[in-house]
């Protein structure tokens, strides 16, 4: 039975060519592994699942910038990081951060708080300290900010309810 070329499929970044039969089934071979499908759809759907499976790594460094969780200085941990790749199930961002001395691996979910900031490898200690100043002064200022508003700050219904209240004689049956 004579297969011919019928182009390739992209998927998870990866370029696999595959052919098709005189019976019309779809064919391909990834990794050593030999695939086969009635339609191109369905050849797709099994070569996603299996480049998923692929392992690609990459090493990016950077330096990996977290506010201390006691804002009562408003101070910054830097860490040395390596971003190494994508996580194929949950798209997360996975990496190496070096605390203690020690690398660990974590997951980045791109919006939890602990994953941290992250700055390129190529930042300075000067630029590192300008930073940590400025987020000093941040939560300085946002404490007096927060001073602020707990003086001056009313709560309209709240006051519009007390001045109803006194212009009622303070009777609470209003109805």
């Amino acid at each position: 039975m004579a297969e011919y070329a019928a182009g390739t499929i992209t998927t998870n970044g990866v370029d696999v060519p595959i052919t098709v039969d005189d019976d019309g089934r779809w064919r391909a071979t990834y990794a050593g592994e030999y695939l086969y499908a009635d339609t191109r759809d369905k050849l797709k759907g099994k070569l996603d699942r299996l480049t998923r499976k692929t392992k690609q790594s990459v090493e990016v460094h950077a330096i990996r910038i977290k506010q201390r969780a006691t804002f009562a200085d408003g101070g910054i941990t830097v860490a040395e990081a390596i971003l190494t790749g994508i996580h194929s199930a949950n798209g997360n961002v996975l990496a190496k951060v070096k605390i203690g001395g020690k690398w660990q691996s974590v997951q980045l979910t791109g919006w939890g708080r602990d994953d941290g900031q992250f700055a390129g490898a190529d930042t300075t200690r000067e630029e590192l300290e300008e930073y940590n100043r400025l987020i000093r002064v941040r939560v300085e200022t946002n404490k007096a900010i927060d001073v602020w508003e707990r003086s001056h700050l009313i709560k309209p219904k709240e006051v519009v309810e007390q001045a109803l209240k006194a212009a009622s004689g303070g009777s609470e049956d209003e109805g």
